[in-house]
């Protein structure tokens, strides 16, 4: 489960709090950086009937601060202490991105895509754009745009060439503007006449009116978001299969490669056995050289014998000679057949290594060229995982990563018959609700893991 801190560094990244204005308190109001959430909510104010409808331990991230001035005292029954305290005793975290998000997001939405113009750019709070109507005509289309049923406006009729919009109220701030109409809410009095004075046309677009896109845009940015973790969850997992795939494709030649192994350890052991063959017949040719000495050495002694017991013992030690010329004569023959037969055993392996080294070439070509193709693929999706990280913000990758580290490919999960995809354990109808709207990333209360709903065929 995000992190206060993490989810206000994400925050941060979209819309720096160091351009809110000094007066302005924005960022963290309630809660602390390392409190981890299970939910977060959007909405244009904290009112304590929303509070009250949160479940605990969730972040609350409004348009308006709860807080602008310290407090001297705490009352519970009056705003802002009994919003407060039910954010306390629900253990609710509240984040507000005021004059911030009003330069970097708010300003440009409302006049490019609620609005309809085009050309905008920003000046700070200001958002300049061509107009090329009749005062008439931009309050006819305000109205429509808005949803209004009438419009104030301060000024004269006449054609309008370029215009400016500043969100909330900043009727203010007239003085300042370098166009011919200003679009802002809360006009009072005084700054009307001053407007009026500089040839400015006012149409009060209202406070709330001009502000209440708040919740849809933040929600759009964090769908956004979620959508490219999806995106990225899908394309690691394709990275992840690129190995097995490559794995698959060598186990054919894993399995030739292995068996030569073993032909080549057999020829090995039989050549051991042919060496051992050949020292105990070298040894056995040696004592037959002895025992052609011996004997000889007896046909010598026959010649000088006188007497008969003589005899019996030369003609013993003769016939004993002559047995273990028989025998050492028997044990190399056998020796050799015995030799003949392992030479056999290693000619025939290494034909089969002969064979199987040719099955290895054809093999080894045809893995080279599927294994370059899988290679090409995965550098191609490489290449798609760089360009989209390009695009995502660094700290919602790295919270994505940090998921990843334990949840392997099961780190963005689909949720089927409102289960998480990932524990398999049921969530609550409230976080269900909330993975189907898709407006922010919604974490799984059980494991952590990042929850969007599968789209049914």
């Amino acid at each position: 489960m995000p992190k206060i801190a993490e989810v206000l560094g994400f925050l941060e990244e979209i819309s720096p709090l160091a351009l809110q204005e000094p007066w302005d308190n924005s960022g963290l109001l309630v809660g602390s950086g390392g409190e981890e959430v299970n939910s977060i909510y959007v909405a244009l104010e904290a009112t304590l009937k929303l509070v009250e409808s949160l479940p605990p331990h969730s972040l609350l991230i409004t348009h308006h601060p709860l807080l602008f001035k310290p407090l001297k005292a705490l009352l519970w029954e009056e705003y802002p202490a009994n919003i407060l305290r039910a954010l306390i005793q629900k253990n609710l975290s509240l984040i507000a991105l005021h004059t911030n998000f009003d330069q970097t997001h708010l300003g440009r939405y409302v006049a490019s895509e609620v609005l309809g113009f085009s050309g905008v750019e920003m000046e700070g709070y200001v958002g300049y754009f061509p107009l090329k109507m009749s005062t008439h005509e931009l309050a006819s289309h305000l109205k429509r745009a808005l949803g209004l049923e009438r419009i104030a406006t301060v000024g004269q009729e006449r054609y309008l060439e370029r215009g400016a919009i500043i969100t909330g109220s900043g009727g203010s701030l007239a003085p300042s503007i370098k166009a011919d109409a200003l679009l802002t809410g809360d006009i009072k009095y005084h700054d009307a006449m001053i407007a009026k004075s500089l040839g400015i046309n006012l149409f009060d677009i209202g406070h709330y009116e001009s502000e209440r896109f708040f919740g849809e845009i933040l929600a759009s940015v964090l769908k956004k978001h979620l959508n490219h973790l999806i995106e990225i969850a899908n394309i690691d997992k394709e990275i992840d299969s690129f190995e097995p795939r490559i794995t698959k494709i060598r186990e054919e030649l894993n399995k030739v490669l292995a068996k030569k192994e073993e032909l080549t350890k057999e020829i090995a052991i039989l050549g051991d056995d042919r060496r051992d063959i050949e020292l105990k017949t070298q040894k056995n040719e040696l004592h037959l050289e002895e025992l052609s000495s011996k004997l000889e050495e007896i046909a010598k002694k026959g010649k000088a014998i006188k007497t008969e017991k003589e005899m019996k013992a030369l003609s013993l030690e003769e016939e004993i000679a002559k047995e273990q010329v028989t025998f050492a004569n028997e044990e190399i023959a056998r020796l050799e057949k015995l030799k003949e037969s392992k030479e056999e055993e290693i000619k025939g392996y290494e034909e089969q290594i002969s064979i199987l080294s040719e099955e290895q070439k054809n093999i080894e070509q045809a893995v080279q060229s599927q294994v370059e193709e899988i290679e090409a693929e995965r550098t191609k999706v490489f290449k798609a995982k760089e360009a989209l990280v390009v695009k995502m913000d660094q700290k919602i990758i790295a919270f994505y990563e940090k998921i990843r580290k334990w949840a392997k490919n099961a780190s963005v999960v689909p949720v089927r018959k409102q289960a998480c995809g990932g524990c398999f354990i049921k969530i609550n109808d409230k976080i269900y609700a909330e993975v189907i709207k898709s407006e922010d990333i919604v974490t799984c209360p059980h494991c952590g893991r990042i929850l969007y709903a599968e789209i049914q065929a």
